[in-house]
């Protein structure tokens, strides 16, 4: 599988909508109370972050072990507003770093770092071009997905084999036309599985090689309403309306966009479900019989998050990091010196993490192997 089959996935949402700024201001003192800590908790007040920084700008970062890692770096001009990326591999946690490959990408484009099964690495990039490195940092190759793929999240690896894609024709009125492929062999032929006119979509995602359906997440026009679609045999898409309880929670008032979920195993996974706001607010919720049903979505704080399995779960924005144990329930935060800002986080297991911390043009790498309590920059 995928990142999925990992179990841990990071994503920075970037959506963005034409919402008041006072309603952004009101909806901060809203949700606040639900995204402090209730109480101190397990964790350092403090990061300390000393050391030197990374001698590249990394973007991205992917661990497949706890001694072999992946970055990705956007060596952008002075002045430019984006630049190449290169790839950058480490033998050892993170404390040396060597450039492997560069690639053709650059940074104006949404691209994703995923890993396929124990020992493949892709870089999904911008119309489907994809890199595909098979001893975990060796040669890489390109790999080119169905024509008019937009961007990674219409990529799913739902094993080191078995590849789908969704391409996307914009369309008017609110609804654009997709076509679901399929392939069996690493990318080299695709089959067309099916086409259909729909909502706007955000990306799709597949559990399994054998699953029945993918996942597509969808907007929906009309707010408070949750709505996501998954595929069929047909030449249409079942989509999914309200079919998660918003209870009392301010969701109800805006209009939401549902993300592809992660699945950790057959039945359970979690979905992102993201206000369109000035500053897009996400929250997850989650399943436990393969999407029949999902519970009432919890807020994550800040922009960056990963996760190892529904409870555990870490997020970061401004100069805070924060970690939960019980699926959002509660969480508890450390401070950054100040300055810094984590700009991605990934987790190997519910104990061994790292996170890209940024000041000043600068980064640093750090980690943590007691789940997030202490973190200290890799030297």
């Amino acid at each position: 599988m995928e990142r999925d089959g990992r179990k841990s996935v990071t994503r920075v949402v970037a959506w963005t909508a034409a919402v008041a700024i006072g309603a952004a201001v009101l909806l901060a003192a809203i949700v606040s109370s639900q995204t402090q800590p209730q109480d101190p908790g397990p964790i350092a007040p403090k990061i300390s972050i000393k050391g030197p920084a990374l001698r590249f700008l990394a973007t991205q970062i992917l661990f497949v072990s706890r001694s072999t890692g992946f970055a990705l770096a956007a060596d952008e001009p002075p002045g430019a507003n984006s630049g190449p990326l290169t790839i950058y591999r480490t033998g050892n946690g993170g404390r040396t770093w060597f450039r492997v490959f560069a690639t053709q990408l650059n940074t104006a484009a949404p691209v994703a770092l995923r890993q396929l099964g124990s020992s493949q690495v892709a870089l999904v990039g911008l119309a489907g071009i994809t890199y595909i490195s098979s001893d975990a940092g060796g040669p890489w190759k390109a790999v080119r997905m169905p024509a008019q793929t937009t961007d990674a999240a219409f990529v799913s690896f739902a094993s080191p084999s078995v590849w789908y894609a969704m391409g996307n024709i914009r369309g008017g009125m609110g609804r654009d036309t997709y076509t679901v492929y399929r392939s069996g062999n690493t990318g080299k032929t695709w089959t067309a599985m099916q086409t259909f006119t729909g909502l706007p979509a955000t990306g799709i995602a597949f559990a399994a090689a054998n699953a029945g359906a993918g996942w597509i997440g969808q907007i929906p026009p009309t707010p408070g309403w949750v709505t996501w679609g998954r595929t069929g045999g047909s030449t249409s898409v079942e989509t999914f309306y309200g079919g998660v309880p918003l209870g009392s929670t301010p969701l109800r008032e805006y209009q939401l966009a549902t993300y592809p979920p992660t699945f950790f195993s057959a039945t359970t996974g979690v979905m992102p479900v993201v206000m369109q706001l000035q500053t897009p607010v996400t929250w997850l919720t989650t399943t436990h019989d393969g999407g029949a049903h999902w519970s009432t979505p919890v807020r994550v704080p800040g922009s960056v998050y990963t996760s190892t399995d529904p409870l555990h779960i870490w997020a970061a924005g401004g100069h805070r990091l924060w970690r939960t144990v019980d699926g959002g329930k509660h969480w508890y935060a450390a401070e950054l010196p100040r300055g810094f800002a984590i700009t991605a986080i990934d987790f190997l297991n519910p104990q061994l993490g790292w996170a890209i911390a940024k000041r000043a043009g600068h980064v640093w790498l750090v980690v943590t192997s007691d789940g997030g309590r202490r973190w200290a920059a890799r030297r």
